[in-house]
């Protein structure tokens, strides 16, 4: 405001004599008064224009039972995260459901295919289609990305086992051996990479899939208390899953990462974790 004033005054404090100076000074006052309607009609600076980055309270919610469970609360580095898990049984099994062109909402998903029990799958692109290899019954819908983030691999082959592991994406028996193929990421490996290095400082809601000694399946979600679509970064699932906390639950020897943040959901027969944007694929569980 006070350099706006000056200049104002610039045409009365130099010397008027000299006829350049004076159009000079004149279309720079005309530029200033043009320029100070614009700001006043459409202020770019406006409060209204910066977009919302407070995203609504996620749905959270437990279906009301005889003992019905409550999250687990973690504290880590002075942050408070809570959590649900749930093994999968040995008379149970996952499918994959694609869900891209559908966009269909987990619960619907769920409803139509009367899954027991089920969590988001990978990632995929703005255009919605799959961030990676995505295989299932022979079709492939994603194609395979070279990415130290997205390392691993969930899959499902004929003799209906699902593992996490590394395959090979020129096999070119690859598409009739597995059910189903999941490519995600990063893949933790707390035995051969303890320490991986991630540049990410993002605190989101972590979805993953993790894998024990004796080859038993978890379905994990983590988030932050009282911030649901918060939680861990990257770099903190290692020593969670380390934690003694984590330790009494199994010992793990890989952990894939799925979609998270809002774009992630979990579901049992007593719990619900709602996604705010469509989940691209879903893990659907039932009895084998």
């Amino acid at each position: 405001m006070y350099l706006f004033v000056i200049i104002l005054k610039l045409p009365f404090i130099k010397n008027k004599t000299h006829p350049q100076l004076k159009l000079i000074y004149s279309l720079l006052f005309i530029i200033i008064i043009v320029l100070f309607l614009f700001l006043s009609i459409f202020n770019p600076f406006s409060p209204n224009t910066f977009p919302d980055s407070v995203l609504p309270n996620p749905n959270i919610t437990t279906i009301p039972t005889t003992s019905t469970p409550q999250p687990e609360n973690l504290s880590f580095l002075n942050r408070n995260f809570q959590y649900y898990f749930l093994k999968i049984k040995s008379n149970q099994t996952l499918s994959l459901i694609p869900n891209f062109s559908n966009r269909q909402t987990s619960s619907a998903i769920i409803k139509d295919n009367q899954c027991l029990f089920g969590i988001n799958g990978g990632f995929y692109h703005p255009n919605n289609t799959p961030l990676g290899l995505f295989v299932i019954n022979g079709q492939q819908l994603g194609q395979y990305t070279s990415s130290p983030t997205f390392s691993g691999f969930l899959t499902k082959n004929q003799n209906n086992q699902i593992s996490i592991q590394n395959i090979d994406p020129d096999n070119p028996d690859l598409l009739k051996n597995y059910q189903f193929i999941l490519q995600s990421g990063p893949l933790f490996d707390p035995i051969n990479n303890p320490n991986p290095i991630f540049s990410d400082s993002e605190y989101a809601r972590r979805h993953l899939i993790a894998q024990d000694t004796e080859g038993n399946l978890y379905l994990f979600s983590i988030f932050e208390k009282g911030a649901a679509f918060g939680g861990p970064r990257l770099k903190d699932i290692i020593p969670i899953f380390q934690s003694p906390q984590f330790s009494q639950i199994a010992n793990f020897t890989k952990i894939l990462n799925l979609d998270g943040g809002t774009a992630s959901a979990f579901f049992n027969q007593n719990i619900k974790v709602e996604e705010l944007q469509f989940a691209g694929s879903f893990l659907c569980g039932k009895a084998s």
